[in-house]
């Protein structure tokens, strides 16, 4: 037997169990990664969260109506910002609005920016904030591209701020004894085309008066001058007092549902003005300023009554019931003893008016009792008795052509005679006439050639005298009236002032005063009378107009 150990494979035989292999296990086990990945998204979500989130600021509001938790913050249309919560201030006179920005608008954390609270608005004028019905009222924002200073608190506005204006326009102030229905952001309207805005409306110091800032864009700047005139183009202006000739007058549909200023230039408007240049806010639109504007052709003559009735300005002037003319302006005379009427007679008629035609009071109703006489009234016109009115009446002869400017008394009632008047008057020839049967018959007439036209005149008579003679005095016109030589100033120690010679050039009838010179007692004037341009030497003193020369 021998004593050698066996090895291993002696050891093994086929009753013998196999034996296990074992090998080295890994390092670092594969259950460890789902923890390690879910931490990472999680460190990555925060990160992102941190790096997105912007400043934290707060807003201090009037009032939080229609603001709540989660409303928006919004820029341009864009949410840039959420309200996180809303509180009182500790005296509880503020609502405290906190908000978190995100990191793209954390340039609005900074000074000057402005918050206010956007909210549905449906007034008389304006219309504003319809989305907010639907999605809720949400915090805008505006930043102030000046600045670059942080900040985290803000006191919010009380309504949308008014966007900023060219450095290049024209700011103006308007001055009102109430602002009316004049609004920031209402438009300024020069002949119904928006040249501007209102900015802003605030008392002046002593609280007498309203400020109202305009701002002119400036390729419009140009149109606002010196003697600009300008008015509240507001609302809706009814004229129902003449029943056959009701208006209904306002600037534009703009101005109707926003308000709105506007304003016009008389002929002679001036230099254009500087930056903060002051001007009166009239409450409507000024009659006289349209008047020099349109330039209305005619003889213009001045009425004195001792008192004004039911006259106004606007109102016809009659001749047989049968309109010739209008009132242009009514004013205290300067003595203040009588009520001055300018008064425009249109060209076609101003040939009626000599110097001893009559002018009275037409508006009203004059009405007589007597026991055995009864009840008459007197009417001029059923138009006369509702709108107001004055007429006239000349005398069949004795009766001179007047100039601009001339004199009349205006009585309150006429005398029975005047009513009796017939002159021959020969108006100018109307287009209508020209074109109506009798002037084509008289025409033909008249173009009769050789003795047989001449044979026919002979047996007419007076009748073809008459027939010849007319077409050929209506075809005539008239002469045009002479310069003004004469001229009525008030006497002072200082003279007239520009603007009194002025007004008084434009009673007399002169339009496009074009410039004023003024050397002692003597003014030196460019204007047109008519349609020529005339060159004027005016003695205020001895109250004397002299032509110095015509410009065709």
């Amino acid at each position: 037997m021998s004593d050698t150990v066996p090895g291993p494979r002696e050891n093994l035989g086929s009753d013998s169990p196999p034996k296990a292999l074992i090998k080295p296990r890994s390092k670092f086990p594969v259950v460890w990664l789902v923890p390690l990945v879910a931490a990472a998204i999680a460190a990555w979500l925060v990160l992102d969260t941190v790096t997105s989130r912007g400043p934290e600021i707060t807003i201090l509001f009037e009032d939080g109506i229609g603001i709540k938790d989660d409303a928006d913050i919004r820029y341009r249309g864009v949410k840039v910002g959420t309200v996180t919560s809303i509180g009182l201030n500790d005296d509880l006179t503020k609502v405290v609005v906190t908000a978190r920005l995100k990191a793209s608008a954390r340039n609005l954390a900074e000074e000057g920016s402005k918050f206010w609270i956007v909210r549905p608005e449906i007034s008389l004028t304006r219309v504003s904030g319809l989305s907010t019905i639907a999605s809720g009222s949400y915090l805008a924002a505006e930043p102030d591209p000046s600045t670059n200073k942080k900040a985290t608190q803000f006191v919010g506005l009380k309504t949308a701020p008014i966007a900023e204006v060219d450095d290049k326009s024209l700011i103006i102030e308007l001055h009102s004894p109430t602002l009316a229905s004049v609004r920031p952001g209402d438009p300024v309207l020069f002949r119904e085309v928006t040249v501007g805005k209102i900015t802003q409306a605030r008392l002046n110091d002593d609280g007498t008066n309203v400020k109202i800032f305009a701002s002119i864009s400036p390729k419009y700047a140009h149109l606002v001058r010196e003697h600009t005139v300008f008015w509240n183009a507001s609302g809706v202006d009814f004229n129902l007092k003449d029943l056959f000739n009701a208006s209904v007058d306002f600037q534009s549909v703009e101005a109707i549902l926003a308000g709105g200023v506007a304003f016009a230039n008389p002929p002679d408007p001036g230099d254009t003005v500087k930056n903060g240049t002051n001007f009166r806010l009239h409450p409507d639109q000024p009659t006289e300023l349209l008047l020099q504007i349109n330039h209305p052709p005619g003889l213009v003559i001045l009425l004195f009554a001792e008192k004004l009735g039911a006259i106004s300005t606007g109102d016809p002037i009659y001749y047989r019931e049968f309109e010739v003319g209008t009132i242009q302006d009514i004013r205290l005379a300067q003595n203040a003893a009588t009520v001055e009427i300018r008064a425009l007679i249109y060209p076609s008629y101003q040939d009626l008016i000599r110097d001893n035609t009559v002018f009275w009071n037409a508006s009203g109703l004059d009405a007589h009792f007597g026991i055995f006489s009864g009840v008459s009234i007197d009417v001029e016109s059923l138009r006369s008795l509702v709108g107001g009115g004055i007429a006239l009446a000349t005398p069949p002869k004795d009766g001179n052509p007047v100039n601009a400017g001339h004199r009349f008394n205006l009585y309150p009632k006429p005398q029975e005679e005047w009513h009796n008047w017939a002159p021959q008057i020969t108006l100018p020839a109307t287009d209508y006439d020209q074109i109506s049967p009798s002037a084509n018959e008289g025409s033909t007439s008249a173009s009769g050639s050789g003795s047989a036209g001449t044979a026919q005149a002979a047996d007419d008579g007076e009748a073809s005298d008459s027939a010849n003679v007319a077409p050929e005095a209506a075809n005539v016109a008239p002469a045009a009236p002479p310069i003004p030589t004469a001229i009525t100033l008030p006497a002072s120690n200082l003279g007239p002032s520009t603007e009194t010679l002025r007004d008084h050039l434009i009673d007399l009838g002169f339009s496009d005063i074009e410039k004023i010179d003024k050397k002692g007692n003597y003014f030196y004037v460019t204007a047109y009378w008519l349609d020529q341009e005339v060159s004027l030497e005016v003695d205020a003193k001895a109250g004397k107009i002299r032509q110095l020369k015509e410009s065709n």
